[in-house]
């Protein structure tokens, strides 16, 4: 794994390892009241709606590989790159490119 230190690093490896741990209670606690989260299954508006995307999120996987954290020289801005890994699903159909 890449990293970078300072404040901002150091909160988003917390975020992630509140979230891979399945923590949902620790995850939401690092979102301010009124967090506006968009995600390709819409808009999450509030700690409420914060704290459901974990919860049906973290119902789907079974951990997370964490690539890199880098965050600026200044401490108040970080990104993680990562790996969600889900659950199989026994339903699902693949087929080849053929």
């Amino acid at each position: 794994m890449s990293t970078q230190q300072g404040t901002a690093a150091k909160v988003a490896r917390d975020y992630f390892s509140a979230w891979s741990a399945k923590d949902v209670e620790r995850t939401v606690s690092y979102a301010a009241d009124e967090i506006v989260c968009d995600m390709p299954t819409g808009r999450f508006e509030g700690t409420e709606q914060f704290r459901k995307l974990w919860t049906d999120f973290l119902a789907m996987t079974i951990g997370a590989d964490l690539i890199a954290v880098y965050g600026d020289d200044a401490g108040d801005e970080a990104i993680t790159k990562l790996v969600p890994w889900a659950k199989p699903d026994p339903f699902a159909v693949v087929r080849g490119t053929n």
